[in-house]
């Protein structure tokens, strides 16, 4: 009964997903889209950006449609993407940082309150900050946050 924000990761099949939300009342799958939760305004996008591979199993979105999706995020709003953004707990296991410069971007110019991300498993637990917002990499373990 519990309201459950979700994007889909870059091995997740959005169809799949889209069906499998469709009859779940609390369940809120978010890809270039937003809602609204006792007030709070929460906007996704989910897959990898930028796209490395062009393989059927990968959900991926280029740096220009991960721009044209996060235009419509609200100001201060909680950003949940799969990817991190560019140089914040992006940093894979040989040093090179793999976040999207437009997810960073939307974190420059929207104030985003909270953002949390994933997708680099070499920096799950990292957290980072731009401006006031601050950043987390979740990885796979449960994470709470008061907002």
């Amino acid at each position: 009964p519990r309201p459950v924000v979700m994007v889909p990761g870059n091995h997740d099949n959005l169809t799949e997903l889209r069906h499998f939300f469709h009859d779940w009342p609390t369940g809120h799958l978010l890809h270039g889209e937003g809602m609204t939760l006792m007030g709070i305004a929460f906007y996704g996008l989910g897959g990898e950006v930028p796209r490395s591979t062009q393989a059927l199993w990968n959900l991926g979105v280029t740096e220009q449609q991960a721009s044209l999706k996060l235009a419509a995020c609200p100001q201060g709003a909680v950003l949940i993407t799969h990817s991190p953004a560019k140089g914040h707990c992006d940093r894979q296991k040989g040093g090179a940082h793999e976040g999207s410069t437009a997810i960073l971007k939307t974190l420059e110019t929207k104030h985003p309150r909270l953002h949390l991300c994933g997708h680099i498993h070499a920096s799950f637990g990292d957290s980072s900050r731009v401006g006031e917002c601050d950043i987390h990499n979740l990885g796979p373990q449960e994470h709470w946050y008061s907002l």
